[in-house]
């Protein structure tokens, strides 16, 4: 979101559309899921409330929920993906939201049936989300992801500070997958990664996302400890160097709005494996 936000504001500068950023207020945000909803429901509405603007736009779709607190000629609200809506409809399994966060769905899709204007990041989303929500078409509009990374294939030498940095092998071919919200399936790396290693004994996993308990019990359970290496955080100046040291990128996602690291992988020059279900662009 804050890359989308940041590329909007350079681009719409360039062009001379004037425009001020409010972003949502950080004070608790170290303080786990209590502080970041003080911060969001609390702190947030006194900081922009009675804010008024000719057009106010939320990058985040979440944000539209504060929209009545605010004054303007037009409200319109970029939806990347419409994920947490298909969870909660069971149209899409391994998260079940809470009730709270179901009337807080609600709430904000009548935010976007009021909004002026609706930009989504793909066909897919845009079907999916007049589908589910019931907005008008009219008002949807797709304009494509641009990337707002700077990414090109890195040399050798590069890529092997990078790889000595991080602990990981460097004479092995690097499997790469990205992401560690449910929908990334990251089970289904697993699974894939295990067939692969059949054929290619010397392969490694790498994952950029913390491992969760169970993950790490099937990846115990199938031997693949000595396999596979967690990167809980990687810096925006390190994913150039990340996708160059991979062999492939592996992303049998089970939905995708867009599908950000399949293009990154591209600009780097290295093959993307692609399961998807559905979504992604």
């Amino acid at each position: 979101m804050i890359g989308y936000g940041e590329l909007m504001l350079r681009e719409m500068a360039a062009v001379g559309f004037g425009c001020e950023e409010y972003r949502t207020a950080g004070l608790f945000t170290g303080r786990g899921k209590l502080g970041r909803n003080i911060d969001r429901f609390v702190v947030t509405p006194f900081k922009v409330m009675g804010q008024k603007a000719d057009i106010i736009h939320a990058v985040d779709p979440g944000n539209a929920v504060y929209f009545p607190i605010l004054r303007a000629k037009k409200f319109s609200v970029t939806v990347h993906d419409i994920i947490p809506y298909l969870a909660a409809s069971g149209r899409l399994k391994g998260f079940q939201p809470s009730c709270v966060g179901v009337r807080l769905m609600q709430h904000l899709i009548t935010r976007f049936k009021q909004s002026d204007g609706i930009v989504v990041v793909s066909d897919s989303t845009r079907r999916d989300l007049i589908e589910v929500t019931g907005v008008e078409e009219s008002k949807v509009r797709v304009i494509p992801n641009a990337l707002f990374q700077n990414l090109r294939r890195m040399d050798d030498a590069r890529v092997q500070i990078f790889l000595a940095t991080k602990r990981l092998p460097r004479d092995k071919p690097l499997i790469l997958s990205i992401g560690r919200n449910f929908y990334k399936n990251r089970e289904g790396v697993i699974e894939v990664f295990a067939g692969l290693l059949r054929h290619r004994k010397n392969a490694h996993l790498v994952f950029v996302s913390s491992p969760t308990q169970e993950l790490r019990e099937t990846i115990g359970r199938l031997g693949l400890s000595d396999h596979v290496s967690f990167l809980n955080y990687v810096a925006k100046a390190d994913m150039a160097a990340l996708y160059s040291a991979a062999c492939a990128l592996l992303f049998p996602s089970l939905y995708e709005g867009f599908g950000y690291p399949i293009l990154e992988a591209q600009m780097c020059g290295t093959p993307s494996c692609l399961f998807e279900r559905r979504g992604a662009c």
